[in-house]
């Protein structure tokens, strides 16, 4: 194998491996947010809690606050992924590439931000 193709896999499987915690995390929330609202007998949310609203209903005992938590992780997962992505690329002195993945981090991030506050 040649350095060129070792160092695209070392991008590739570093955006693999944050996509998967990602989603096994986000999976994880949402399997003990469903559990916990079974066990309390609570019927499941038709919408999600303002972010700001999460944290005091997590410390409520509300089901619904976890599997929000479950949302928020699948939202930041793009954006950790990216993060990487672009660390990876500046280490491997591929600046291009860097900048490219960091504009498509800001764009995600305005995005985010624009739907948590509006």
């Amino acid at each position: 194998m040649d350095d060129e193709t070792r160092r695209e896999e070392i991008v590739y499987e570093s955006a693999i491996r944050s996509l998967r915690y990602g989603f096994y995390i986000a999976a994880a929330f949402f399997v003990v947010g469903v559990a916990w609202s079974i066990a309390k007998r609570q019927e499941l949310a038709t919408s999600v809690l303002p972010f700001q609203k999460i944290p005091g209903e997590l410390l409520d005992g509300n089901p619904a606050a976890v599997i929000d938590l479950s949302i928020l992780a699948l939202m930041l997962t793009p954006v950790a992924t990216v993060l990487i992505i672009a660390t990876n690329f500046y280490r491997l002195n591929e600046r291009r590439y860097a900048t490219f993945s960091l504009l498509v981090l800001v764009t995600l991030a305005v995005s985010i931000a624009l739907s948590l506050f509006r």
